[in-house]
Formats: C-alpha cells, sequence, structure tokens
C-alpha cells in the first residue's frame, strides 16, 4: 500500500473507532436529525420556509455538509427569488461539500451551492440531465435533475459510468472507496435503467482541459505544465501506469501502485510538487502547488489524452 494510501486507510480506521467509542452520541446525534426532517417535511412547504428550518436542525452538524456553512446566504438569496422562494419541497435527499439537495413536489432534485457548483450542461453520455439551472444573488447557484432509482445501482453500474466519464475527456472524482465503488454517486433513469452520474462533482476535466458552454476546451497553462511533468518523469525514468477507460479499476486496491511500480505516490507526487515549484510552473487549481493538482495531473497522464 503507498504512504497516500495508507494514510488514508489510517484516517478511515480513525473515524471508525472514534464512532465505536460514542456510538451513543453518534446515534443521537442522527436521530435527532432524521426526527427534526420528519417534523420539517410533514407536508410540502415553499422553500424560503424550509430552508431557515432546515439551517436550524442541521446547524453545527457537520457529517451533513459543508455547504450547511453556507445556508444563511442561501436563505437571503432564495428569499430574493421569484422562481426559487415559493416553490415546494417535500424532503432532504443530502448534502455535501458543495450542494444542498431538496426533493421538489414536481419529483425533481433541487441542488443549491455557493460559486462551486458543477456542469450547468449536462455531459449526456454519463450525466443525469439538468432541466433547469440559474445564478442567484451572492453567488448562489441552482441547477434541477430527475430523481432516478437509487436502490437497484450494481459495482457494475458505477464501473461502467467511470468508464463512461474516462472515455470522454474526464476524470472520476470520489466515485471509490477502499471497500468497493461509491453507489450513491449513481442512479438509474428511464425504462432501461441506464446508470448516470447524479453528483457532478464526481467527473472532472482531465488536468489540460476545462469545460466551458458544453465542451471541453485546452487550457493553455496546465498543458504546459503537464508537458514539464512528462518532460521530468522521463528524465528520471519514471514510467507511469496506464489505467484503462474502457476497464476501470479501483485505484484505491491497486496496492501502492496507482501511478507508478518505481516510486510510492506520495514520494512521487512530493517531488513534482518540488520541482514545478522550482521552475515557477503556475498552478492553477490552488493558490499554490499542492498534492490534489499534482495527483489530478498524475491521474490525468495514466489515461492517456
Amino acid at each position: 500500500m503507498s504512504k497516500l494510501a495508507e494514510l488514508k486507510a489510517t484516517a478511515e480506521l480513525g473515524l471508525m473507532a472514534a464512532e465505536r467509542c460514542a456510538p451513543a452520541a453518534t446515534t443521537a446525534s442522527k436521530l435527532f436529525v432524521e426526527e427534526a426532517l420528519e417534523q420539517i417535511f410533514k407536508k410540502p412547504l415553499a422553500l424560503k420556509e424550509a430552508l431557515p428550518r432546515l439551517n436550524e436542525a442541521l446547524a453545527g452538524r457537520h457529517q451533513t455538509g459543508e455547504v450547511i456553512d453556507h445556508l444563511p446566504t442561501i436563505i437571503e438569496s432564495v428569499g430574493k427569488s421569484d422562481r426559487l422562494a415559493g416553490m415546494k419541497v417535500t424532503r432532504m435527499l443530502g448534502s455535501g461539500a458543495h450542494e444542498l439537495v431538496l426533493a421538489t413536489d414536481s419529483k425533481a432534485a433541487l441542488k443549491l451551492g455557493v460559486d462551486n457548483l458543477p456542469r450547468p450542461i449536462a455531459n449526456r453520455l454519463f450525466d443525469a440531465p439538468v432541466l433547469e439551472h440559474g445564478k442567484l444573488e451572492n453567488g448562489v447557484r441552482y441547477y434541477m435533475q430527475p430523481v432516478g432509482e437509487t436502490a437497484g445501482v450494481t459495482d457494475k453500474h458505477v464501473v461502467s459510468v467511470v468508464g463512461k466519464i474516462r472515455s470522454n475527456g474526464f476524470v472520476e472524482d470520489d466515485m471509490w472507496g477502499f471497500s468497493g465503488t461509491r453507489k450513491d454517486q449513481v442512479a438509474l433513469f428511464g425504462k432501461s435503467q441506464k446508470p448516470l452520474l447524479i453528483d457532478q462533482g464526481g467527473a472532472i476535466p482531465r488536468y489540460g482541459m476545462t469545460y466551458k458552454n458544453g465542451e471541453l476546451l485546452p487550457h493553455e497553462i496546465q498543458q504546459a505544465n503537464l508537458t514539464e511533468i512528462g518532460e521530468f518523469l522521463a528524465e528520471r525514468r519514471i514510467p507511469l501506469i496506464r489505467h484503462s477507460a474502457t476497464r476501470p479499476l479501483n485505484p484505491l486496491q491497486m496496492d501502492g501502485r496507482s501511478f507508478s511500480t518505481k516510486m510510492d505516490d506520495w514520494q512521487l507526487t512530493d517531488g513534482v510538487k518540488d520541482y514545478m515549484k522550482m521552475i515557477d510552473r503556475s498552478p492553477t487549481m490552488w493558490g499554490s502547488w499542492t498534492d490534489g493538482e499534482v495527483v489530478h495531473a498524475l491521474r490525468s497522464l495514466t489515461l492517456g489524452k
């Protein structure tokens, strides 16, 4: 197992141990949220009325996702929206780092977030369709998608979606766990039960490309960075293991061989990151070179062009 994978596994075990040490507190917190949600959604409720009650029930309960921290801003902006303020919602479907997801009485999933919601135009090959999208005040964005069936999703469905993501110029993100696939990222749609990605954050353009107005376009700085990284690896004779687009494997279950057989992932990432800093290449995803940007670039290189 690579150092990076080992650290991730240790963190997961630590979280599991913490939950075992305090099961009563964890159970009580979950029950509180479930009971509060049940009370809020006894009947369809206008969004401008539901959001303040959700904020009160979920504030400080970080298991629901970071987007909860932005709820006061979302509440203010929704209250001024002619389109959303009176929209009836029937239940909370979930939340994450960037989105709060609510079911509407028209059987759609309404997704709300601040600034960083994903692609407003769905990729028809692997995304669930986007029915409507828009921007409110204070950087609040929303989009709506049909609600798919999640009960019958299998590992095979998820791997199929990952293959389509990879073969169409994107890289999957947060689609794997150490125990297998993330089935909650995919749902089945239509009579054919077609598996599609429901969390658009689960597919990001490969490093070197950017997604604008429904198409992938070259990102010049990232393209130049990829060239530098490729030359760095070639000069040091560090080959990358090619990952299949058509037969995806879980990179977390590859015994530390997710990038190269020659170096552990953490060593390779640190080496590339230090080199890019030394030659003053510009990072594009954060203010300075991070593991995340390097990993994204390396994963993109392993899939080829």
